[in-house]
């Protein structure tokens, strides 16, 4: 259901390296996944600013959005994606 989503959004979802040089993009403790560091890149599209200054709302939301991708993409790594059941905190 959480692949068959992201298609429908656009997204070819493939589970993210574990390790990126000496980071580990997702880590689990006991039920729970946590992520860190996952920044607003996908495949040619980096994007960067402050909402208002340099960026607009929609941009944001898409980067908001991305991030999201990035995060599931990093549990994926560790567990398989369909079996996650909820997110419990985030934090930018």
């Amino acid at each position: 259901m959480i692949i068959e989503r992201l298609a429908e959004m656009g997204y070819q979802y493939e589970p993210a390296s574990l390790q990126v040089l000496t980071f580990h993009a997702a880590t689990r403790f006991d039920k729970l996944i946590f992520t860190s560091g996952q920044i607003p890149r996908h495949g040619n599209i980096e994007i960067r600013g402050k909402v208002g200054a340099d960026i607009d709302l929609a941009t944001a939301q898409k980067a908001a959005e991305i991030c999201a991708y990035n995060c599931l993409r990093a549990a994926g790594a560790i567990v398989d994606v369909e079996s996650l059941s909820r997110v419990v905190k985030i934090l930018v």
